[in-house]
């Protein structure tokens, strides 16, 4: 009898804590759903990082000067100081028109970095 009782005394344990640990699964499952602005930063810090590798690849395949490749980083990081000034205004995101603006100035050392 005293074992009958352990037993279902661990079954309801081992239950209610799979109750409570499954509860607190799917309260952190739960996540923020990202909103168009947001996608809207992550994809100029993207292109932020992939032009940075891709200037710091052209200089060391040697098809770009150093002092160049130094100079277009240096207008890479005045983007992204910008980027980030514009989201912090906005709570970690950046309008429409921002994101224009960005990409225009990217364009710009896009358009250096190939000549």
């Amino acid at each position: 009898m005293k074992l009958v009782t352990a037993v279902l005394a661990a079954a309801f344990l081992t239950g209610a804590s799979a109750n409570i640990l499954f509860a607190d699964v799917t309260a952190t499952a739960q996540v923020k759903p990202a909103t168009r602005s947001e996608f809207r930063r992550r994809e100029v810090i993207r292109r932020l990082d992939k032009q940075r590798k891709e200037i710091l690849t052209k200089v060391n395949a040697g098809t770009l000067r150093e002092s160049l490749g130094d100079a277009l980083n240096r207008r890479d990081k005045a983007i992204r100081v910008e980027e980030e000034n514009m989201s912090a205004k906005r709570g970690g995101d950046i309008s429409r028109r921002e994101q224009r603006s960005l990409d225009s100035r990217l364009n710009d050392v896009h358009t250096d970095m190939n000549k």
